[in-house]
Parts: structure tokens; C-alpha cells; sequence
């Protein structure tokens, strides 16, 4: 059906690994979200979102009533997007690789 090929297109557009923590979700693969902006091509997975990040958009996504969703970098709250992060909290694997390399 179209619809079910433009799913898979979308989903061939999203890496397969969650971006804060590198892991691929190949048994839950739908508790991986992809960033809906169009130049985006990151996903995370829910416990990272839930665990480390706190996104509050989240559930407000899987409920149905959050419209679209744009991941942490694009809304710029993802630790490696900016220079230095002063949250105290598990930071993405891309910050720490970036601090280790300072």
C-alpha cells in the first residue's frame, strides 16, 4: 500500500541507533522515536528520553496528543548541543565522547 511504503522510506531515513546511547532497538523498535524534522535523521529510545533526559514530550507523543516531535538536539536540549553541559545527569554518549577528546 502507499502508505505502508512511505512509512518504510521514513523509516530507512532514521539511523537505526538510539543517539544518546548508541544501542539499536532491534526487539522493541517501536520504543524508538525518529525526530520529524524534515533535515533530521536521529532517533532515541524511550528509556533514554524518559531516564535521562526527562523529555516531557514523550508521553504526550506516544498518547497521541502531542503533534509533532522534535528530537532534543533540534529543540537544542540534548547535552551535545551545546558547548558544556551544566545538568547533572547520564549525558549522551557524543558529549562524553567529545569531553574525552578536549
Amino acid at each position: 500500500s502507499p502508505a505502508a511504503a512511505a512509512a518504510e522510506a521514513e523509516d530507512v531515513k532514521h539511523n537505526k541507533y538510539c543517539h544518546f546511547c548508541q544501542h539499536v532497538k532491534v526487539k522493541k523498535a517501536s520504543s524508538m522515536l525518529a525526530c520529524e524534522n524534515a533535515e533530521c535523521s536521529r532517533r532515541f529510545c524511550e528509556h533514554c528520553l524518559q531516564a535521562h533526559l526527562q523529555d516531557p514530550h514523550v508521553d504526550a507523543v506516544r498518547s497521541g496528543g502531542g503533534g509533532r516531535w522534535e528530537c532534543p538536539i533540534c529543540r537544542k536540549a540534548c547535552c551535545c548541543s551545546m558547548p558544556v553541559c551544566p545538568r547533572a545527569h547520564r549525558h549522551c554518549k557524543a558529549y562524553r565522547y567529545r569531553q574525552r577528546r578536549a
